[in-house]
């Protein structure tokens, strides 16, 4: 989701030229609200100014951060690289942002450089770039920064007496390519599959569960039994222009014969889903449940994956009608000890 909004963004009767003009100098606001601006308008010209305002020493943190955001929203080589620079910045907000923004981009040499990043900088920082590294180890299937499941007790029970259903529907394909532009900004470099989306709402909540293109097309338990994955993205419908914005992501890697484990992570990288695949040729048959976090719900979800078809048929779903009682927030998801090469 985007930094700005349109409450936020001045300037509208402004041309580009004039926008461009202020985000080259002038007052630190002027060049913040001139930078909103064009990014609202998805304004191609802004593009190259984004690699300038990161290098000019002159330019007010705010101003960077914004720009880190927005190179997130395009995998260019251009903008990794412009990124890879901020990372190494002495500013902890644009060292945060820029984390965030290679996570989405980034490819091997982005994950190297972030290893480099310690976290003396601050907790912040810290949780940032472990997870930057960890979306790029699942989309890039580096066998890195592998997760671990959470302790039994941080797993949610469901009263199935007192549970509701989720209602489950398909998103038609045609749905999903008029979407393209929402879903190419907030997922750059994760190709989206047509098939085997769902929507569904969860209390006020609209939300669209969609898959990648990583595991759709060959048998389940090559595509899910071999390597990680990023599997799936779950988007929420925002009240913002941009329509859409990550919500979730699930993170799936191999535990052994015929099975899988997914992790559902949050873009502040904590977790909230937690579950087992079972691998049988091309279907995969996945149990989720709800990890204890503020605000979540407890949920019980059955579902089989078909791959070759891409479609995800939902067998059952319940959820509790409110969260629990002492909800708290876990630590980061915990890793195994020994990064796997």
């Amino acid at each position: 989701m985007s930094s700005y909004s349109d409450e936020e963004a001045p300037m509208p009767n402004a041309n580009e030229e004039d926008l461009l003009v202020h985000v080259r100098g002038g007052a630190s606001e002027e060049r913040t609200a001139a930078l909103k601006e064009l990014l609202g308008r998805a304004s191609t010209r802004v593009r190259p100014v984004l690699g300038m305002v990161i290098a000019d020493s002159a330019a007010p943190v705010e101003l960077k951060t914004i720009a880190a955001h927005a190179l997130g929203q395009e995998a260019t080589p251009e903008n990794e690289a412009t990124l890879l620079t901020a990372l190494a910045s002495d500013q902890l907000a644009l060292v945060i942002a820029a984390a965030k923004s290679l996570g989405r981009i980034g490819g091997p040499k982005a994950h190297e450089a972030l290893l480099a990043v310690r976290a003396k900088e601050g907790l912040a920082v810290a949780r940032s770039v472990v997870f930057a590294r960890t979306l790029l180890s699942y989309r890039l299937g580096l066998g890195r920064e592998r997760l671990k499941p959470p302790v039994p007790s941080l797993i949610l029970e469901v009263n199935r007496r007192s549970a509701v259903p989720l209602r489950f529907e398909t998103i038609e394909p045609r749905v999903l390519r008029e979407s393209l532009p929402v879903l190419k900004r907030e997922l750059p470099a994760i190709p989206i599959a047509e098939t085997g989306s769902v929507r569904f709402s969860c209390r006020a909540e609209r939300l669209w569960l969609v898959l990648t293109a990583q595991i759709v097309g060959s048998r389940a338990e090559t595509v899910l039994g071999q390597r990680e994955r990023m599997a799936a993205v779950v988007l929420k419908e925002s009240s913002c222009p941009e329509g859409w914005y990550v919500y979730e992501y699930f993170l799936t890697h191999p535990r052994g014969t015929n099975t899988a484990a997914i992790f559902g992570l949050r873009p502040s990288g904590g977790l909230c889903h937690y579950g087992e695949i079972s691998l049988d040729g091309a279907h995969a048959h996945v149990q989720l449940r709800a990890v204890n976090t503020p605000g979540v719900l407890a949920i019980e979800i059955a579902a089989e994956f078909q791959s070759l078809d891409g479609a995800l048929v939902i067998r059952e779903a319940l959820a509790a009608t409110a969260s629990q009682e002492g909800q708290k927030r876990p630590a980061m998801p915990r890793r195994d000890a020994v990064p796997r090469s």
